[in-house]
Parts: structure tokens; sequence; C-alpha cells
């Protein structure tokens, strides 16, 4: 049985396509749950040092919305356990 997800109160993500194709992810926040969402973010990075986070398509995507987020609580098993990168300059 999987956990349930644990999604980023108060952050409305949505997608805008352009005619030649591209798109882009316009993420809002609500101001009055910024303060929850860093808290929820600390709370999840205490143990790694990281929060990871998925954006998966709504399955029934809606005029404020069409993406949600929500916090990837997958973990490695066994003995080799993944290395986060030394910077905080992933790219």
């Amino acid at each position: 049985m999987s956990e349930q997800k644990q999604y980023l109160p108060g952050v409305w993500i949505r997608e805008k396509q352009f005619a030649n194709g591209g798109s882009v992810l316009n993420v809002s926040v609500k101001r009055e749950a910024i303060a929850e969402l860093a808290k929820l973010l600390n709370d999840v990075a205490a143990e790694s040092g990281w929060a990871r986070l998925v954006i998966s398509g709504r399955k029934t995507p809606d005029e404020k919305s069409t993406h949600s987020i929500y916090v990837d609580t997958w973990k490695p098993t066994g003995q080799a356990k993944a290395k986060a990168p030394d910077s905080d300059d992933i790219f």
C-alpha cells in the first residue's frame, strides 16, 4: 500500500503553452501559505538536507491549476544510498 501524498498547500501551478510548441509552468503561492510551506519543507529536509518534490499533471485540470505538487517520500533501499550533490548548484 502506498503512502498518502502530502500536497503543498496554497500552491497553484498552471501550464502555459506557446504557439511554437514550448511551454512553461507558472507557480503561484498564497502569501498566507509561505510560512507553512517553509516549515513543511524544512521538516522534510531535516533528515537528508534535501526536500524532494514532484510536480505532476492533474487528472482533472481546471482554470486555476493544471498541475499539482507534493512531497516525494521515496527513499533508497539496500546498501547503496544515493549521494546528494556536494554543491547547491546542481545544474
